[in-house]
């Protein structure tokens, strides 16, 4: 009778091993075929699927033709009579969608005082200046008026202001030129400078008044009235 017993839990060992050993053959089975899944899986799951940054398209009028003409329409360099809008379609001025082949960016980025442009004692144009006119290059160098909506929601000299000054005015009203009128490089200056002088009626071209800026550029009139708003708000 006990070897009877014996028999019988060994046998329950035996047919228990099996079963284990065959639910671990299936589930090793599926593994394998599921291998090549797996694996397509990981790699397209290690894959860079972020989207590039979107670019946004940079316009002419607002954001080339303004500060070419401040920098460049000057008297005794591209002025009235030669204005900086003409001077670009001069052949190989702009090469649309090569900028390292327009000579308009090598002028600008020369490290040779007699080839660069704005030639001293006028600065140069900053990287980010010539970045915004090397990507509208890139773009394919429309001329095509733009526009984009007016936010007045909040007006300060550092984020709305600032920018028009600089595109329209600094090329000329900086400290370095002398003989340049009115310094225009700090919040405090431009603030004392329509207080005080004809800021403002110099950039609307009131009659009487000499128009601002030189040369055929003319401040827009959304940033206009994005100056008025901000005057009529005590100039932050």
């Amino acid at each position: 009778m006990p070897m009877k017993k014996y028999f019988t839990g060994r046998f329950r060992i035996l047919l228990f091993e099996d079963t284990i050993r065959a639910i671990f053959e299936t589930q090793m089975s599926a593994i394998q075929r599921s291998l090549p899944l797996l694996l397509c899986l990981l790699i397209v799951a290690c894959e860079d699927t972020s989207a590039p940054p979107p670019t946004t398209d940079v316009c002419f009028t607002t954001q080339v033709q303004p500060v070419i003409d401040a920098g460049c329409a000057k008297s005794g360099c591209h002025d009235e009579a030669d204005p900086a809008g003409d001077v670009l379609q001069r052949p190989g001025i702009v090469v649309p969608g090569d900028p390292t082949q327009s000579r308009l960016i090598k002028l600008l980025t020369s490290t040779d005082l007699t080839v660069r442009m704005p030639p001293p004692p006028w600065p140069a144009f900053d990287s980010q200046t010539i970045n915004t006119i090397s990507q509208w290059i890139d773009q394919g160098a429309s001329v095509s008026a733009c526009t984009s909506p007016l936010d007045t929601t909040t007006i300060t000299y550092t984020s709305s202001i600032k920018r028009i000054v600089d595109l329209y005015c600094v090329g000329c009203h900086i400290k370095q030129v002398s003989g340049s009128g009115p310094i225009l490089t700090t919040h405090a200056r431009v603030k004392d400078e329509i207080i005080n002088g004809h800021f403002m009626q110099t950039i609307e071209h009131e009659d009487g008044y000499v128009p601002m800026p030189p040369g055929r550029t003319r401040v827009s009139e959304r940033e206009v009235e994005l100056l008025k708003t901000w005057v009529r708000r005590g100039m932050p």
